[in-house]
């Protein structure tokens, strides 16, 4: 009985302090943000600035982060023999075949 008391006294005080300070946070750095505390007795408490429904909202509306940077069917391409060809001459031509050996004399010392 008096562990659950004290939990119940702890919880309140802890309680008030995070939602001072995520009050203060919102207020002092211009922030959304919404706190969700379940209590020893499984009572819900919450604290949100400017509300918890409308950051949960917003929250479930973003579209998942991607997973892959890359996409597998590119990755797993294989040119063909003309497409090479192809690189091959745009590689020998002047402006870039210039810039190339330019860049190369740029850190030749002799």
């Amino acid at each position: 009985m008096g562990n659950e008391w004290n939990l119940r006294v702890m919880f309140l005080k802890h309680r008030i302090g995070v939602f001072k300070k995520a009050s203060s946070l919102a207020t002092l750095c211009g922030v959304d943000l919404a706190v969700i505390v379940f209590s020893p007795a499984n009572r819900l408490f919450s604290f949100g600035s400017p509300s918890v429904h409308s950051i949960i909202q917003r929250y479930t509306e973003q579209a998942p982060p991607p997973l892959l940077r890359f996409d597998l069917n590119e990755a797993h391409y294989i040119p063909d023999e003309r497409e090479l060809h192809a690189h091959l001459d745009y590689l020998g031509t002047e402006p870039f075949a210039e810039g190339y050996r330019g860049s190369l004399m740029v850190g030749h010392t002799d």
